[in-house]
């Protein structure tokens, strides 16, 4: 990991110390005359004083440091650092050794001294050996968490504290109880939750306030772009003030509205502020034009989406919401798709799109088998490609990537059972009979349950009971098609079509 500064190293100065003051046993051992009884005797006293001093500092570490770092991690973390604790059975022996050897000093003999020096030597090398290699692996393991769950200004006051428990505990001869002072930082923060907790409160936030937060910390950032919190993407109506990630289809209130600017500026402002620029992707509109305005808010949000966004979170989208965007092009449509393979709802109603933003569908290791609806209500300019495009993708499993003989390839494509429960294709009046049977072709639609067929003009009674004879789930009463076709399918159940009274999509009764 990269350096830590010392003001934020909680074990700098502690460790600087103890490593002086196994320097000085280390010294004092091999310098010691045990044949003499007052060498003996200072030599006791001041490893009496020393080893306190080390089991203090190993008491601080394991209750103001690693105690509290326990506090914020995740409880499947919990337990392989807990084992890491000192275990303070070799340092505790030598204290009780070298304290007993202070009381029975004025009995030894020198014989009893000299054998009593071999011990101590040889207890006192097995423990400091340790030592070092011991602070090393505090160092590397504890304090990059504590970089990671403490804010700075936590660490600063933490590293603060222990230096204090130190000189409390000097000042106390080392008799101090260093445990029985209680620390938490003063100042909780969101970076000092643990990674569920903030996950659980980031679920409740919009997108405005999950991109502000990402700018403020990198392990707020790695939180707000957690795939969880991105599974509904609904960037037309982010571009109009609508603020929830999973909204329902709704009329968006004068509060929202009056957010918008604000919104557009805060997505854009996070998803640009990695190098590039949505600038080069806006069309120049005259100033005033309300029109123009939408189109530019749309413009700037879905870029940034497509540019910053989906690349860390596209695997995770579930949602893809474009209905009604003004500026919502064939190369928008196609780069989403492609960005977005795990789709299960895909809404492009009133959209401009054609048969080209579908090619996104398709690709090398591409597949859209889980998509479950799919509403192109409105879409005029998509013909039967489409289709054809949208049934080779929902029954194509993903493409894989293998190693044969030295050799990489790709494996070849399997065939799965579609999950299309809901198609809508009201309006679409460029499709034919084709479009309907290539989505008829192979297992069919087994799970399909929804059919709107409104406004198609150019299919037949023939071409519409293919497609329905493979979809053994349609429910009738859920079946739309045109008027003009009396003998198709359930045609003493089935409903009629819906685009009677709309103004907006193509209505086959009207062209009659």
């Amino acid at each position: 990991m990269p350096e830590v500064p010392e003001e934020f190293d909680v074990f700098h100065l502690p460790h600087v110390h103890m490593k002086k003051i196994k320097k000085d046993i280390d010294t004092e051992l091999l310098c010691t005359d045990f044949h003499s009884a007052s060498a003996f005797h200072s030599l006791l006293a001041a490893l009496d004083s020393q080893f306190k001093e080390l089991k203090c500092h190993e008491e601080i570490e394991d209750h103001h440091i690693v105690g509290l770092l326990l506090s914020r991690l995740p409880n499947n973390a919990k337990t392989t650092l807990e084992n890491d604790l000192h275990s303070d059975s070799r340092l505790s022996e030598l204290v009780v050794l070298v304290h007993d050897a202070l009381h029975s000093e004025p009995d030894m003999s020198d014989l009893d001294r000299v054998e009593f020096g071999g011990r101590l030597r040889s207890a006192v090398s097995s423990f400091t050996n340790d030592l070092i290699p011991h602070m090393k692996e505090e160092e590397e393991v504890f304090l990059p968490l504590l970089v990671e769950y403490f804010s700075e200004p936590e660490l600063r006051q933490l590293r603060q504290r222990v230096i204090d428990l130190h000189q409390i505990n000097i000042a106390n001869d080392g008799e101090a109880d260093v445990n029985s002072f209680e620390w938490e930082p003063t100042v909780p923060t969101l970076v000092s939750l643990p990674p569920e907790v903030l996950l659980k409160i980031f679920s409740y936030l919009s997108p405005q306030d999950l991109l502000r937060l990402a700018s403020l910390h990198s392990k707020l950032d790695k939180t707000a772009f957690d795939g969880s919190l991105w599974h509904h993407l609904h960037p037309v109506a982010w571009a109009k003030g609508q603020r929830k990630l999973n909204a329902p289809k709704q009329a968006l209130s004068e509060e929202h509205l009056a957010d918008s600017a604000v919104m557009v500026d805060d997505i854009t402002k996070h998803l640009m502020s990695v190098e590039g620029s949505v600038n080069a992707f806006i069309p120049s509109f005259s100033d005033g034009d309300d029109y123009s305005v939408t189109v530019e808010r749309e413009v700037s949000v879905l870029c940034g989406v497509m540019e910053y966004l989906l690349p860390r979170v596209g695997l995770h989208i579930r949602t893809l919401d474009l209905a009604n965007g003004k500026a919502i092009s064939n190369e928008v449509v196609f780069q989403m798709l492609r960005q977005c393979p795990n789709l299960r709802y895909l809404d492009l109603s009133h959209t401009g799109v054609s048969d080209f933003a579908f090619r996104g569908m398709l690709g090398r290791g591409q597949s859209m088998w889980q998509l479950e609806h799919v509403d192109l209500t409105g879409c005029s300019l998509v013909t039967d490609t489409t289709l054809q495009r949208i049934s080779q993708a929902i029954t194509s499993s993903p493409l894989q990537s293998h190693d044969s003989g030295g050799k990489k390839g790709w494996k070849e494509e399997e065939i799965v059972e579609p999950k299309l429960k809901s198609l809508i294709l009201s309006g679409c009046h460029l499709v034919t009979d084709v479009g309907l049977r290539s989505l008829a072709l192979g297992v069919g639609l087994p799970f399909l349950t929804y059919l709107d067929l409104s406004g198609l003009p150019n299919i037949t009674d023939r071409g519409l009971e293919d497609l329905v004879s493979a979809s053994p789930q349609l429910n009738p009463e859920l079946l739309y098609y045109c008027d003009n076709i009396p003998s198709g399918p359930y045609s003493d159940c089935a409903n009629g079509c819906q685009n009677v009274d709309s103004s907006e999509r193509l209505c086959c009764r009207r062209l009659v």
